[in-house]
This record gives structure tokens, C-alpha cells and sequence, in this order.
């Protein structure tokens, strides 16, 4: 089971959020885009207003542009919203950050990870270390540090916002703790949300509905599934669904929700023409034990 959405399969959307000026400037943006197709269809003798929506345009758009690669104002990230990726040469130790949602140990993701907290620490002869710098990644996870000393050894500490764990070190990225001599560009260290996990292949559930009423054991709705599961690579009828639950067990059910952690998952009954209700009538809650080799429907008492 997963959340399927907004990511699973373990990829995840790089989605930039934008501050209140900078969404202003582009909404000003697509509407001079709007009017100026519009007035394509205008008549000649408009050509006034064509120019008109053509110098707003050229005005706001460009404004948009400078404000989305300069505000910083009103930016949450801590630093920069724009980072280029890690120029490389002569003292620079940098970067990108990056999501392991499947928890593989590859760099097999899409986008990087924001507003993660970088700590360069310049390693003594004593064996401490001292804080020389400190930055946030940017939008796409890049982040670097200029102005170090060639062939000294750096320590780098990565601390992820709140919510996020350290993914697993592994075959293209280190953990969050690393140490590196400058000059050195090609550092990566991965965060996720545990709860955002998905494997390749997840399973997905769905309710189905069953005319009649699924009560009297004699009835030919009683028996037929309502609650079903089946991996998300299924395809035709070549793999068959897993059953979970009857018709006589819950009836008409259609809300879903799932505990990962004691592997429940819950159903909540649902009122339809022609579709018999459950046990419970029309405010079952029903629960399904799914780490069972037999998935168990059991009446859910809040």
C-alpha cells in the first residue's frame, strides 16, 4: 500500500512554490499573453490596441522573469530561491541534494530536495573541526561553497527540514555526514519522507458495488467482492485481484484509508441506488487486516 498520489513508484514532482509578488507578476504575465492572442483577431483599424497589449506585455513579462530569478525578500528558504549548480574549479566544495523515495541508494529521482541546511566544517590536525560556512539548497537541491582552500579536508553536515530522514547511502550518494577535499563539485547526500515511500510496483485497492441486498446468506450478492487489491503494474485479466472483502461483509463501501505501520486498512459504507449497506448500515466503518495471509473484515467501533 501507498499514498499514490501526489508521488509513488518512488518518484516525486519538483513543484516550486512561489511567493505572493512573484505569483502577481506572472498571472500579470499570462494575461498580456492572453490579450495579445485576442488581439490577433482584433480588426486593423486596432492596431493601437494591439501595440498597447504588446508593450504591457514586454513590460510585465520581463518583470516577472527578473523578479522570479531575484526576490529574496519574501523567499522561506533561508537563502537564495536560484543556486546554479556547482561551478567547479579552485576552491569550491558543492553539490545537489536529492530524494531517494524509493530508498534504493541511486540517484534515480526526479528533482532535487529544497531548504536543506549545509554545514562546512574545516577539519584541525587535533581531529575537531571548525564551522567555517553554512547555506541552504536551493529549488533544485544545488548548493556550493567558494572561496576554500585547495587540498584541505572539509566535513559536510546535512540537516533536512523537519518531517525528512536521511536516505540510504549507497552506490551514487554518501550520507549526511561526508568529508571532502577541495576543490571538489560532485557531493550528493539524499533525504525523504518515510511516509512518501512507495516500491516499484505498489499495490492499489478499490471498492466495487453489487446490486441486492449482500445480508441473507442465501442472497447472490452476499458472497461477491466489494473490496479488492491488485499491483499497480496489473494489466487485462492476466493477474487476478486480490480479494479482500464481500459483499455480506460491508455492502456498499467507498471511502479508503490505510495505517502502514499495523497494515489496516479502513472502509467506510457508502450510499448508492440499488446497492445494499453492511452490517453496520449507512455509518459502517469497517476494518481489513491485510498482513494476514486471509485478509479479515471486521466492524471498525469508534
Amino acid at each position: 500500500m501507498c499514498r499514490y498520489l501526489p508521488f509513488c513508484g518512488g518518484k516525486k514532482n519538483s513543484i516550486p512554490q512561489f511567493n505572493q509578488t512573484q505569483r502577481n507578476f506572472i498571472a500579470g504575465s499570462f494575461l498580456a499573453l492572453s490579450l495579445l492572442s485576442l488581439s490577433s483577431f482584433a480588426p486593423v483599424q486596432d492596431s493601437f490596441f494591439k501595440e498597447t497589449i504588446k508593450d504591457f506585455h514586454k513590460v510585465v513579462f520581463h518583470k516577472a522573469l527578473k523578479t522570479l530569478n531575484t526576490s529574496t525578500t519574501e523567499t522561506t528558504l533561508g537563502q537564495e530561491a536560484f543556486m546554479a549548480p556547482c561551478p567547479g574549479g579552485s576552491g569550491v566544495i558543492g553539490g545537489r541534494v536529492i530524494g531517494d523515495y524509493n530508498y534504493n541508494g541511486l540517484n534515480d529521482q526526479i528533482g532535487g530536495v529544497r531548504n536543506v541546511q549545509v554545514f562546512l566544517s574545516v577539519c584541525n590536525p587535533d581531529g575537531t573541526t571548525t564551522l567555517v560556512a553554512n547555506t541552504n539548497s536551493d529549488w533544485d537541491g544545488n548548493f556550493y561553497f567558494s572561496g576554500l582552500s585547495d587540498g584541505t579536508k572539509y566535513r559536510v553536515d546535512f540537516v533536512a527540514p523537519n518531517g525528512m530522514y536521511p536516505g540510504f547511502g549507497g552506490k551514487d550518494f554518501g550520507t549526511d555526514v561526508q568529508f571532502i577535499t577541495a576543490p571538489f563539485c560532485d557531493m550528493v547526500a539524499s533525504f525523504a519522507y518515510p511516509e512518501d515511500y512507495c516500491n516499484d510496483d505498489p499495490t492499489l485497492t478499490a471498492t466495487c458495488f453489487v446490486n441486492g441486498d449482500p445480508l441473507p446468506t442465501n442472497s447472490m450478492a452476499n458472497m461477491v467482492d466489494v473490496l479488492v487489491a491488485f499491483p499497480h503494474s496489473s494489466s487485462g485479466q492476466t493477474t487476478m485481484p486480490t480479494k479482500y472483502t464481500t459483499a455480506g461483509e460491508a455492502g456498499s463501501v467507498y471511502g479508503l484509508a490505510y495505517d502502514r505501520f499495523s497494515k489496516t486498512l479502513y472502509t467506510s459504507a457508502f450510499l448508492k441506488r440499488h446497492v445494499g449497506m453492511g452490517p453496520l448500515g449507512i455509518g459502517g466503518l469497517y476494518k481489513v487486516t491485510t498482513n494476514n495471509p486471509m485478509p479479515v473484515t471486521a466492524p471498525l467501533w469508534m
